[in-house]
């Protein structure tokens, strides 16, 4: 993890990237030993069928809110053939609009001040941007922000896996299995990948999302 800027370093103490504060996992195989206690026509149909599964519920990773732009100085004076900007006969002054680097040390990688780390915490926000950009200001010129690392959420994830199966007895020693497994059983959307560079226009909205429901066939013979 980079930080800005080695200096008060107490500013940066926050939670690890793969911080999960809240997950419930659940997993679970159910199978039935079929009709006729297994034997016979019968039982070889109706037995050997089951079910296992996994379901998966944890709240986001954390984030933070950076500036990855690079240094645009406004300077003391902008007239038409004026000193070269920025120099001493012509000092920077603030920061253009979209500036980054905001204590201009060549370093792309610079943190607002805050004024609140509250953000939208419904799973739709993501589409547009959970994380208000009202939420940070400039900070004073030529600093860097107060902001804390790793204080905003990033998508929670939901998801529910199944497989019904078959085995099948060939022989004494050999078994047949047919699988049907289905992924993400409820279509839910987990987004990914949130753009955390405050000046960009899709600031705090998933550029990406996992796999959608999904499933596929396959068989195992074991000996």
């Amino acid at each position: 993890m980079a930080y800005p800027s080695p200096n008060n370093s107490s500013q940066y103490y926050a939670p690890s990237i793969f911080d999960v504060p809240n997950r419930f996992s659940l997993s679970l195989n159910y199978s039935i030993k079929g009709l006729n206690n297994g034997k016979g026509a019968i039982g070889y149909l109706t037995g050997g069928w089951g079910i296992s599964g996994t379901s998966v519920i944890q709240s986001g990773y954390p984030l933070t809110a950076q500036n990855n732009n690079s240094y645009i100085p406004v300077c003391q004076n902008t007239a038409t053939g004026a000193p070269p900007c920025p120099s001493l006969a012509n000092p920077a002054v603030g920061y253009a609009p979209g500036s980054g680097d905001y204590n201009a040390d060549g370093q792309n990688l610079d943190y607002p001040d805050v004024k609140t780390y509250q953000q939208l915490t419904d799973n739709k926000s993501w589409l547009t941007g959970a994380i208000p950009k009202t939420n940070f200001t400039t900070p004073t010129f030529g600093q860097e922000g107060n902001e804390k690392p790793m204080q905003f959420r990033g998508p929670n994830f939901y998801e529910t896996n199944a497989n019904f199966y078959k085995d099948t007895p060939i022989g004494e020693h050999m078994n047949f299995q047919f699988r049907f497994e289905l992924f993400n059983v409820f279509n839910r959307p987990n987004y990914a990948n949130v753009d955390t560079n405050i000046p960009d226009g899709s600031f705090g909205a998933a550029r990406g999302a996992r796999a959608p429901r999904f499933f596929q066939l396959g068989g195992r013979l074991s000996f």
